[in-house]
C-alpha cells in the first residue's frame, strides 16, 4: 500500500487520541431524506507534502 498521508498534530508533538487529536468533528456528512448521505462543509488545513508523499503521488 502506498503512503497517501501522514497523521500529524497541528503545532507538533505526539498525537493523543484521548485528548481528541483523532476526532472528526468537522461534519463530513449528514443523514438526509430517504437514507441518502448529504455532504457537510468539512474542514481542510493545507500543508506542504513530505518528500515521501510527493514520491507516492
Amino acid at each position: 500500500m502506498k503512503v497517501i498521508g501522514v497523521a500529524t498534530r497541528m503545532g507538533g508533538g505526539n498525537l493523543d487520541p484521548q485528548a481528541g487529536d483523532l476526532a472528526v468533528p468537522a461534519g463530513w456528512g449528514h443523514a438526509g431524506k430517504g437514507g441518502v448521505t448529504m455532504p457537510g462543509k468539512g474542514k481542510i488545513i493545507l500543508r506542504p507534502y513530505t518528500s515521501e508523499e510527493r514520491a507516492a503521488v
